[in-house]
């Protein structure tokens, strides 16, 4: 489906294709008709100007990435319909200020204007204004991605687990991970410009570097995670496709 900026939707579709309205700079607002069930991957890449989306409740999927970028959107509610959200929906949403979701959606919830997959405690969105829930178990892929706020971070205590590009371009300076991280997924920590000075592993025992090609990994020297200030270098010299997982 390709649109252009004055497209009207006709009430006979059913499906927002994969960037759909990418980049259409100067669409202000769109209401999606109660025949879509779907919104493809990065539908609303870029839709700078777009302040305000209202999702039907016909709507079962949202794919990855759907309203990246959309720097102007200060609200988003998704309706109970809604049973599949793919990764970071809104990466880039820069003034979004409330994250909801309806009662009796049976997947999702949101808490602290954080957007939160039921089945393993996942914080999958968060929002300028989010307070992540102590119950958090799963960093999900890319939800800090470029999101600048915080020179130091401190991991919720009960995550066991950190994804593919959570805190990717983050810039923190220092970070504290919980004893109970068991894995921490490729780019996580992602940081070109190399601000980090400190990363301290609660435990730092029983931990392997792992790639795409070895799923066996070979085993981090303790000595070596147990210093935050050599850990940080590790982490910052880390290849792209390397990721850390504990074992035993």
């Amino acid at each position: 489906m390709s649109v252009c900026k004055n497209s009207k939707i006709p009430n006979y579709i059913e499906a927002i294709g994969k960037e759909a309205f990418f980049g259409c700079k100067n669409l202000t607002s769109i209401t999606i008709p109660n025949s879509v069930t779907s919104i493809g991957e990065s539908a609303f890449y870029g839709c700078e100007k777009l302040i305000s989306i209202t999702i039907p409740d016909s709507v079962a999927s949202i794919g990855e990435g759907a309203f990246s970028g959309c720097t102007g959107i200060k609200s988003l509610f998704i309706p109970q319909s809604v049973t599949l959200i793919e990764n970071n929906i809104i990466d880039g949403c820069s003034e979004l200020e409330t994250i909801s979701v309806e009662e009796g959606n049976p997947n999702y919830r949101s808490d602290g204007n954080c957007l939160i997959r039921i089945a393993d405690n996942a914080l999958m969105s968060v929002c300028k204004s989010s307070k992540i829930p102590d119950y958090i178990e799963v960093i999900g892929k890319e939800v800090f991605r470029h999101i600048r706020q915080y020179p130091n971070l401190v991991i919720p205590q009960n995550v066991t687990k950190i994804e593919e590009g959570a805190y990717e371009y983050c810039w923190f300076k220092s970070v504290i991970i919980p004893e109970g991280v068991i894995y921490i997924g490729t780019r996580a920590f992602f940081d070109p410009f190399r601000h980090l000075e400190t990363f301290t592993f609660s435990d730092p025992h029983g931990w392997f570097l792992m790639t795409e090609e070895d799923n066996q990994g070979d085993p981090i020297d303790d000595k070596l995670l147990s210093d935050p200030k050599s850990a940080a270098e590790f982490i910052k010299n880390l290849k792209i496709g390397s990721y850390l997982c504990k074992k035993g």
